[in-house]
């Protein structure tokens, strides 16, 4: 058993195959092994890796009782810094919301990019070319709809300058919708949004050594 604060149970929320942790009721469960065998699919689940899952899990499953069975998976609690200062505090809860908007992107980004890859990168067919055509501008209306917004909101507060030039310089797709593109501006949001994530841990991990004790949720 082992108490984190929420800041870095998203941080270990990095699109690899590493444990998979979700936050319910103040307890951290390691969910692992579960993914595959979930009722529901993975995908529900997947969205909320990294997160505090309680809004959700309760939405579901508030009259039902599975303590017994996610007992099992349980491996920790979740702890809350505690601040002598209301700005501290107020400032902790923004930052808290905008990790946890930046986790919540990658998620999607990850199902999406699963998606997308397995219908698109595979062997031509005759009647696939027009569907491909269509699912290509169709996620890359995703990079300028959801994706690049989230980064240049994020950008103003949290990215340096560094990684500022990097997005704004990066060419938006409009008609070309090729599969080199595609695979290029994949590569290039999973890093930023990466690197946008390591920029936000950074900062709310600074402020919670200001912390004067932690609570346990």
């Amino acid at each position: 058993m082992k108490n984190l604060l929420l800041s870095e149970i998203a941080f270990q929320n990095d699109l690899s195959d590493d444990r998979k942790l979700i936050a319910i009721q103040g307890k951290i469960y390691d969910v692992s092994d579960f993914l595959s065998v979930h009722p529901g699919g993975d995908g529900t689940i997947r969205t909320l890796l990294g997160r505090d899952a309680t809004v959700e899990y309760n939405g579901i499953h508030g009259q039902d009782d599975h303590r017994v069975y996610f007992k099992r998976m349980c491996c920790g609690a979740v702890i809350t810094p505690v601040f002598d200062s209301e700005s501290f505090h107020l400032k902790w809860k923004d930052l808290s919301a905008a990790l946890d908007e930046s986790v919540a992107m990658i998620n999607i980004f990850s199902l999406e990019t699963e998606v997308f890859s397995k219908n698109c990168f595979r062997i031509e067919r005759d009647d696939w070319s027009a569907f491909k055509e269509n699912m290509l501008l169709e996620f890359s209306g995703r990079f300028q709809s959801a994706y690049i917004p989230h980064l240049v909101k994020s950008a103003h507060g949290f990215m340096p300058k560094d990684l500022r030039s990097r997005l704004s310089g990066s060419p938006l797709m409009v008609s070309a919708v090729d599969e080199k593109t595609c695979t290029d501006y994949l590569n290039l949001l999973r890093e930023l949004l990466m690197e946008n994530l390591m920029c936000m841990h950074a900062e709310i991990r600074r402020l919670e050594d200001f912390a004067i004790g932690y609570a346990q949720g």
